[in-house]
């Protein structure tokens, strides 16, 4: 599934690659879950490690607060961590993403749910972070 989602994602994807229903994105999630990070380590996917370089330019603060918007299996987070950030929360659309966030105990919260105009019902004052 990786190799066909890199090859097409600098175009876009078509109707015959991306589902076109909030329900039919999370099942393809849920999905590929299990195979997610080793496929895309496979292909040489070096968004997460390039995202959090980046980002420690911008936030030098370790302390710094960071809410992971659709984490998946926890790429990023797992970076975050590693460069030395603690306070981090995620939020993602798929169950089976989520599961295995839990398993690599990198977020201290996380909400299962989609983006959308939607208020989420999370309580700003409580300890983010693990």
């Amino acid at each position: 599934m990786a190799s066909s989602f890199l090859l097409h994602a600098d175009k876009g994807c078509d109707k015959d690659t991306w589902p076109d229903t909030l329900q039919g994105t999370r099942q393809l999630y849920d999905n590929w879950a299990k195979t997610y990070d080793p496929e895309l380590k496979q292909h040489g996917y070096n968004g997460p490690t390039a995202t959090v370089k980046a980002l420690v330019k911008w936030v030098p603060d370790k302390t710094a607060r960071f809410m992971d918007i659709a984490c998946g299996t926890g790429l990023i987070g797992e970076e975050l961590l590693k460069a030395g950030y603690s306070s981090i929360d995620g939020l993602d659309m798929s169950t089976e993403s989520i599961k295995i966030c839990k398993e690599k105990n990198i977020y201290g919260r996380l909400v299962c749910s989609e983006v959308t105009t939607n208020r989420l019902d999370i309580d700003n004052g409580k300890k983010m972070g693990r």
